[in-house]
């Protein structure tokens, strides 16, 4: 999620469009010796730069980036996926020149195709369990970021404010979610670190060899033990799973799961604002907050 943040607050939003047009995926092809291989551009995220190529009879992904300032997120991706499912994918890092004097990274792997069902709460923590135990080993140079759970508190803090001055939040929910924020800055850092995806959703969970496969690594930062089944279940369409039963499944304690389900939810709603996309959400941001807040 920082990275789209990030984005939006530097006022990129609007030529994203326009970015995209002019990546070109036959340099990369012919890297892998298909430079006339069939190709087809895909969804890639908000970010990301995406495209289906059959080569040598399989159809393969690759993606880039937009704009130069997404090349280091997508070489942690390259990193954490080949760290996770190197082999089960063929996943290469191609590197192309893109003009005089710069390169153009690729990642280069299997197509996957979309489960034939969605996860359920527990059977999405427990794939999250799965490749945070994988995730162990990863070198600890490969995330190459100072962000963690700290820096996404800091973000909502601002969030907040921001909200209420464009009429989302009433003062209420503005002070219920401040004293949240201010448990969280408290706590953190005595909970249990791990890398964490940083943008879980049913999404980026995607099949292989009818094995899920989590994708889009971006965001992935020194997270907290349980934030990702926590990000997983703000998704709209995990509302249908709201009840108590969904919370105390994480080392964190109730009380951080509701705090961390507000944050989050915060967060979205901030971005959605930055991207000018509130307009299109089907309740309001406080109807949304105040789902997760009744949870505790």
């Amino acid at each position: 999620m920082l990275s789209k943040l990030r984005h939006f607050t530097d006022g990129g939003g609007s030529d994203l469009a326009s970015l995209r047009s002019r990546v070109d995926v036959r340099p990369a092809l012919g890297a892998v010796g298909a430079p006339n291989a069939p190709f087809v551009a895909v969804s890639g995220g908000t970010l990301g730069v995406c495209f289906i190529a059959t080569v040598d009879g399989r159809d393969r992904f690759l993606k880039s980036y937009a704009s130069v300032q997404g090349k280091p997120n997508l070489e942690k991706e390259v990193r954490i996926l080949t760290h996770l499912y190197g082999e089960m994918l063929s996943i290469r890092r191609i590197e192309v020149p893109e003009d005089e004097e710069q390169t153009r990274v690729w990642l280069f792997m299997d197509a996957l195709r979309p489960l034939d069902a969605p996860l359920g709460p527990r059977d999405t923590q427990g794939l999250v369990e799965a490749y945070r135990a994988q995730l162990a080993s990863l070198p600890a140079d490969a995330l190459q970021t100072t962000d963690t759970l700290g820096t996404l508190i800091h973000e909502a803090s601002r969030g907040i404010s921001n909200l209420v001055s464009a009429g989302q939040l009433s003062s209420a929910i503005k002070h219920e979610l401040s004293s949240r924020l201010v448990y969280l800055t408290q706590k953190w850092q005595s909970f249990s670190s791990c890398v964490a995806h940083g943008d879980l959703g049913p999404h980026n969970i995607m099949a292989a060899d009818c094995r899920p496969v989590v994708i889009d690594w971006e965001d992935a930062f020194c997270g907290v033990d349980g934030y990702d089944y926590l990000y997983w279940l703000t998704f709209f369409e995990n509302r249908r799973h709201y009840n108590k039963d969904i919370l105390g499944r994480t080392p964190l304690g109730v009380e951080a799961e509701v705090a961390l389900l507000a944050m989050i939810l915060l967060l979205k709603s901030e971005l959605s604002l930055r991207a000018n996309t509130l307009a299109g959400n089907q309740i309001s941001v406080e109807q949304r907050i105040g789902e997760v807040l009744a949870l505790a």
